[in-house]
């Protein structure tokens, strides 16, 4: 590979066929395939191809939408996303996902005021013509600017929301758009309406994996085990929850839900303590599983030593410790 960056590059598609080719290589580790795909990134964005202070960068617009989600996958860069898909709004300004990844990445990076940019030319295009993502970031945009917002703002931003997430559900019977009205509730702190909007959804989409996962922290939010546990045991056979939702955190909760049975029975079988040992097992070697959840697993499992009698068949806190 090149040791200093000789890309010359001004299309897209040239980028997308080179992160691929530096994927494929296996002569190198993964700390220099980063690197690599870093030089490719900045040779795209070089000052050589920026005319009149505007990059000179050519692309389909849904070059662009695939480019920003490969620039985030690198290294979690969400200013170089959201670069893509800025760099990609100067060719194609009314294309609505591409709106709506710098609505998402402009967020993340705290860029309010471009955001707001964005959302304003998203607002000139009418429903029917917005993507689920378009409808989807904008809620999630919104619902994070209302703890800054003054009364009047804040009234405005809250039917702003409502009618977005009206037309979501119009326009889009998915999993992700009855989870974006929940969320709506939720914010107003209308909890019957939030658990009746997810349980709407359950009769009207097949795989609700993002609906089910809020419907068992509602129940266990509750104490109400028994119906938590029939959701993420949906969530563990279903196969696109791999994607769709945080797999360590649905473990954690399988195995929480038989810990609290458990509990509740003070009864502690050996085949239902090692089968709640093996979910809080899988939650910790899981990838998705960050620091605050490996504590909460941590305490979970120690508790039920300490109840069970029973000792952790495996080492969980050096596993906890891991990256």
């Amino acid at each position: 590979m090149n040791s200093k960056n000789e890309y010359k590059i001004n299309r897209v598609d040239q980028v997308e066929k080179l992160l691929s080719l530096i994927d494929n290589n296996n002569t190198i580790d993964e700390i220099d395939k980063v690197n690599e795909k870093n030089k490719v990134l900045d040779a795209l964005f070089s000052d050589t191809n920026k005319k009149n202070g505007i990059y000179n960068i050519n692309g389909s617009s849904d070059d662009f939408h695939n480019l920003s989600i490969s620039a985030l996958t690198i290294d979690g860069d969400y200013q170089l996303a959201f670069q893509v898909a800025v760099a990609g709004l100067q060719l194609h300004q009314f294309n609505t996902d591409l709106l709506a990844d710098a609505i998402r990445y402009g967020n993340k990076c705290q860029d309010i005021d471009t955001c707001y940019t964005y959302f304003n030319t998203l607002k000139k295009i009418e429903y029917q013509k917005w993507t689920w993502r378009a409808f989807s970031f904008s809620i999630d945009f919104l619902l994070e600017t209302l703890s800054n917002l003054d009364s009047i703002s804040f009234n405005s931003t809250v039917s702003e929301i409502e009618k977005i997430s009206e037309n979501y559900l119009k326009y889009y019977i998915t999993d992700d758009s009855y989870f974006c009205k929940s969320k709506v509730f939720a914010s107003q702190g209308n909890r019957d309406a939030e658990q009746k909007i997810l349980q709407e959804a359950l009769e009207k989409v097949t795989y609700c994996t993002k609906c089910w996962l809020k419907l068992a922290d509602l129940y266990i939010d509750n104490g109400d085990f028994k119906h938590a546990k029939i959701y993420v045991s949906y969530l563990r056979k279903t196969p696109n929850s791999k994607s769709d939702v945080n797999l360590a955190y649905v473990y954690y909760l399988d195995g929480l839900c038989k810990l609290k049975e458990m509990l509740d029975k003070d009864d502690y079988p050996e085949i239902e303590v090692r089968n709640a040992y093996n979910s809080f097992k899988r939650a910790l070697f899981h990838h998705s599983a960050n620091q605050n959840l490996k504590q909460s697993i941590i305490d979970d499992i120690e508790q039920l030593q300490f109840e069970s009698f029973y000792q952790c068949p495996f080492d969980y806190k050096h596993i906890s410790t891991a990256d």
